[in-house]
C-alpha cells in the first residue's frame, strides 16, 4: 500500500509538472498564439512568448468590423491615440482582419524580454480599451 501511496503521489507530481511546463495557457510561454478580436477587446488580454522565436499567431475576428492586431516596439506607451500615418515607426508587428474572418500569421518574437503593448489600431479602438499586453521572457 505504501509503494502505491509514493509512486501516486509521483504521478501527481509528474501531472503538476508536465502541466507547468506546457505553455500556451494562462502565463505560460508558448509559441503558438490564439487570439479573438471583438468590440472593443483582445480575448486573452495577455500572453507570454519566448524571446526571439517564431510565433504562430491564430487570430480570430469575432467582432462586427473590421480589427487590427499591432504590436509597439519596446518602450512604446501611447497616450491618448494611435495615428498610423505618424506612428508607423513604432510598430513592430502589424495583422489586420475583416469582420468574421480568421487567419494565421507568423512573426519572430522580439528578442528582448519585457512587456510590449498591443493594440487596435482602427480609430477610437483604443480609445475605448482595445488593447493586451505581449511579455516576452
Amino acid at each position: 500500500m505504501k509503494k502505491f501511496s509514493i509512486v501516486s503521489a509521483m504521478l501527481l507530481v509528474f501531472a503538476i509538472i508536465s502541466t507547468a511546463c506546457a505553455g500556451g495557457g494562462a502565463g505560460g510561454v508558448s509559441t503558438s498564439l490564439k487570439v479573438d478580436m471583438s468590440e472593443f477587446s483582445f480575448a486573452p488580454t495577455s500572453f507570454s512568448v519566448p524571446a526571439g522565436k517564431e510565433i504562430t499567431l491564430e487570430l480570430k475576428n469575432s467582432g462586427s468590423i473590421r480589427h487590427d492586431f499591432i504590436i509597439l516596439k519596446k518602450g512604446v506607451v501611447l497616450p491618448g491615440k494611435f495615428d498610423a500615418e505618424k506612428q508607423m515607426d513604432d510598430v513592430y508587428f502589424h495583422a489586420v482582419l475583416d469582420s468574421g474572418k480568421a487567419q494565421t500569421f507568423t512573426f519572430m518574437a522580439p528578442s528582448e524580454a519585457g512587456e510590449y503593448q498591443v493594440i487596435c489600431g482602427i480609430a477610437g479602438h483604443f480609445q475605448a480599451g482595445m488593447t493586451a499586453t505581449l511579455i516576452v521572457k
